[in-house]
Formats: structure tokens, C-alpha cells, sequence
């Protein structure tokens, strides 16, 4: 007496007969039979309901030991209300495609500022992004080192003790909120972790202090690195260091670099970089920008440095000699000397590069550059902001009355470069600003994809209050 036949042995019997045009039901399993007494027709489609169900349930290959993994857990604030969803579906959407932005990053600062997060299902995150702290929760369960057992779903708040379970964006965030907040536990922190991460983190952490300004605390810290393995953080150390003024440069170098700029002195005082007869020559000035504090150049030229940022002739000057003293002002000036500088690049139509000090200025010499941008146009507008556009309260005339957005009223076509350019203006707007824009951008009949950062930032505001 022979056994059951096995499912995997009933199923190709089954199909072949079907293939070759006949019924199955006599050569079907004998288990199988009491639910097949029906007419022919029925009989089939009966097999064919069990076939299908021995195919997708009891053919299911097994897949071996697997883990179960804790839920979701909860974010501090709450998703976006439903109706608001797909609007954010087509920002985010428009923000990551190609020749756009390329990041969802913007999109998820206006939410978090507005006190709202993403829904899991439009968009989720990566482990290693540079995200919002409020997605750290979702970041730490995708690196799967949320803990497990009795306490799945918590998530490390943080703290300085939490170093070890934090990604890398977390450890980034959670230095920042210190050196914002308490400078000794952070620079602890350093201590305790920076030799012990990889050359990029190390790197990523030593970018974190720069965009701060610096104490006399801090030197002991960056003096430990003269020693590090990688040559890109000994660099940044270095420039640091001058930035405190505790780097004294070669005179050498200073009269070399001195040499390659002209002073003019005869109405208004002037500085420039003319252009170099050799690509040999453009090359060591700008490795002497690197190397060259900016105190140092200034006193080389004897004037200064707030002079010399603010003489600068960028219609005389090399570009690249231009970016050149960007960095060197960034990496070894002061916040005040940033703004300077800013503000002459804002002034000479130079945005893109002026950008590149923002990280260095205060609150109100940023909301002045707006305000310089916005009555340039809108190109200007999103070079000067570009993935950080930061939410100020504007007067609704700043930006419903400047050039910028009649220029946006006045568009005709819509690439994807335009709508992202479009959506920077969008993120300047605070919710009352932005709904007035919405029936003027409809009014002068501008593509509809220029509106949904206009209207996603009007639906998060106050009117939005009784979603959360």
C-alpha cells in the first residue's frame, strides 16, 4: 500500500494534463477527491483552486532560521495629515529626480520645522543619510541596532552614553546640540570617541566644530591632531588652529602669495588676483590660499583683514582665486569677516560662491542676503540657498513684491532644474506667505508642478494645528 503522494510530485501532473487539454480530477491526490464530487466543469475549477493554494502555501520554499525584528518605532512628531500626503508625495517626488535636487532633505527640514515628519509609506530613510533628528529613531531600526527583547522599540535618546548605539548622521547631530548647548561635554565626547571612528567620520565630526566658532579650549583638541593618520583631517586641524591664531605662517609663503595679488590704492582701496600666465602658477597660488591664514595675507599685504574682504575686486580677480579666498575666510576668519565677504560676492552677482560662507554668519547677516538675492532674481535666490533654505519671517511684500517671483510668475516652461529652483523660493516662505503666493502663481498660469512647495508649505500652517 503505497502513501500520499507528495505536493511536489501532484503539481506537475496536474499542470501537464491541463497542458495537454484533458481533466486532471482522476489523476488528483486521493485526499483530494471528496472535495471534488461535483459536475466536470466545477470539478476543474475546484483542483485548480487546490492546486494553486498546494503551489503558494505548501510548495513555499523555506527560508531558513530568520530573526524577528521589533516594530516601527514612533517618531516625536506626528505624521502629516492624510489630506496633505499626496502633496508631499509629488514634492518629495520632484525633489529626488534627477537634475533636481537629488535629496529629500529639505523637504523633511520644512516638515520637522512645521512640527510634522513623513509618512513610512511615502518615503523612508536610509541608515548612513544626514537627516533630521527626529528620524533617528527610524535610521537606528534600519542599522538594526535598536536593542531587542523586553525593551524593542526604544531607541537611544541622544546622550553622550548613547555614542556606541548612534549612526554616524546621530553621532554628527548629537555633537552639534553640544557645541551649541554645553562645550565641555562635547569636546568630552571628542575625547573620549574621535580617534577611535574611521578617517571619513573623523573628517565628518572635525566639520562639525569648524562650522562653530572656536574657543581657547579648543586648541589643546585640535593640536592632538597633528598627529592623525589622515592627511585631510591634519589639514582642517591646521586651519583651525590658524583660525584661533595659534599657527604662525612661513613668511616665505605670505610673500609668495602677496606677490600674486595686486593692491590698488588710488580712489578706493582694491585687491585682486590677476590672472596667472601659467597653469603652474594657478596652481601654487591656490595650494598658498590653503596653506595661508587669512590674518597672515592681510598683514603680508598691510592693510586689514577686514579690509582686504572687503576690497576684494571679484570683476578683476580669477575665480578660482576667488573660491580660494572663500575657503581661507571660512576655514581661518572670522564670522564677522564672513558676513563682509558675503555680502561683497552677494553684491558683484557672485551667489554660488557667497553660499559657501553661510555657514559662518549670523542669523541677521543671512536674512540680509536674502533680501539682496530675492531683488536679483531667482536664479541668485537658489544659488544663495540651494539644498538650506532657511525659513525666516519675511515680510509677505519681501517676496511677493521682488523680482524673484516675478520671474516665477512669468514662467513658461518647467524643467525639473526650474521647479527645484522654484521650490527654494517656496521653502523662504512662512505658511501665510506662501498661501498668498499660491492664487498669484495660479492667476499668472505657471505650471502646476511650481506650486506643491508653495502649497505643501501652506497647508502646514496654522490651519494644520488641529491635525496633530
Amino acid at each position: 500500500m503505497t502513501g500520499p503522494t507528495p505536493l511536489d510530485e501532484t503539481y506537475p501532473v496536474l499542470r501537464d494534463c491541463w497542458i495537454a487539454g484533458g481533466q486532471a480530477a482522476q489523476v488528483a491526490p486521493a485526499a483530494w477527491q471528496p472535495l471534488l464530487e461535483a459536475d466536470a466543469d466545477e470539478c476543474e475549477r475546484r483542483l485548480l483552486a487546490l492546486a494553486g493554494q498546494s503551489l503558494e502555501v505548501g510548495l513555499r520554499p523555506d527560508l531558513g532560521p530568520h530573526t524577528v525584528r521589533p516594530v516601527l518605532p514612533l517618531l516625536a512628531l506626528p505624521g502629516v495629515p492624510a489630506h496633505v500626503r499626496p502633496t508631499v508625495r509629488r514634492v518629495l517626488k520632484a525633489e529626488t529626480a534627477p537634475g533636481g535636487g537629488g535629496s529629500a532633505r529639505r523637504t523633511l527640514d520644512l516638515l520637522a520645522r512645521r512640527g510634522f515628519t513623513v509618512n513610512p509609506l511615502d518615503w523612508f530613510p536610509s541608515a548612513s543619510a544626514d537627516l533630521p533628528e527626529v528620524y533617528r529613531p527610524w535610521q537606528e531600526w534600519v542599522a538594526d541596532s535598536a536593542p531587542t527583547g523586553p525593551t524593542a522599540g526604544h531607541h537611544p535618546a541622544g546622550t553622550p552614553d548613547d555614542w556606541d548605539h548612534l549612526s554616524g548622521p546621530g553621532r554628527r547631530q548629537l555633537l552639534r546640540r553640544l557645541r551649541d548647548t554645553d562645550r565641555a561635554a562635547a569636546r568630552q565626547l571628542l575625547d573620549q570617541h574621535f580617534a577611535g571612528e574611521a578617517a571619513p567620520a573623523r573628517l565628518a565630526l572635525l566639520e562639525v566644530v569648524a562650522a562653530t566658532d572656536l574657543d581657547d579650549a579648543d586648541t589643546a583638541f585640535l593640536r592632538s591632531l597633528a598627529g592623525d593618520r589622515s592627511a585631510k583631517v591634519k589639514h582642517l586641524a591646521l586651519r583651525l588652529l590658524a583660525r584661533a591664531g595659534q599657527v604662525d605662517a612661513s613668511a616665505d609663503d605670505v610673500a609668495e602669495l602677496c606677490a600674486f595679488l595686486t593692491v590698488g590704492r588710488k580712489k578706493v582701496l582694491q585687491v585682486s588676483a590677476p590672472r596667472t600666465k601659467t597653469a603652474a602658477q594657478s596652481r601654487r597660488r591656490d595650494a598658498l590660499f590653503e596653506t595661508v591664514p587669512l590674518a597672515a595675507l592681510a598683514t603680508g599685504l598691510e592693510i586689514s583683514a577686514d579690509d582686504l574682504v572687503t576690497a576684494w575686486s571679484t570683476s578683476r580677480s580669477e575665480h578660482a582665486a576667488t573660491q580660494a579666498l572663500v575657503t581661507m575666510v571660512v576655514e581661518t576668519g572670522t564670522t564677522a569677516q564672513a558676513e563682509i565677504l558675503a555680502a561683497n560676492l552677494l553684491g558683484h552677482d557672485q551667489p554660488d560662491l557667497a553660499r559657501l560662507l553661510r555657514p559662518r554668519m549670523g542669523s541677521d547677516a543671512v536674512r540680509a542676503g536674502l533680501g539682496t538675492v530675492l531683488g536679483q532674481g531667482l536664479a541668485e535666490v537658489h544659488a544663495w540657498c540651494h539644498d538650506d533654505a532657511p525659513e525666516v519671517d519675511l515680510d509677505p511684500g519681501a517676496v511677493l513684491d521682488s523680482a524673484a517671483f516675478a520671474q516665477l510668475c512669468a514662467q513658461e516652461s518647467a524643467t525639473t532644474a526650474e521647479v527645484h529652483a522654484a521650490s527654494t523660493l517656496a521653502l523662504l516662505c512662512p505658511p501665510d506667505v506662501a498661501a498668498q503666493a499660491v492664487p498669484r502663481l495660479r492667476a499668472a498660469g505657471v505650471s502646476p508642478q511650481y506650486l506643491d512647495m508653495f502649497v505643501l508649505s501652506a497647508a502646514l500652517g496654522p490651519l494644520s494645528e488641529g491635525a496633530r
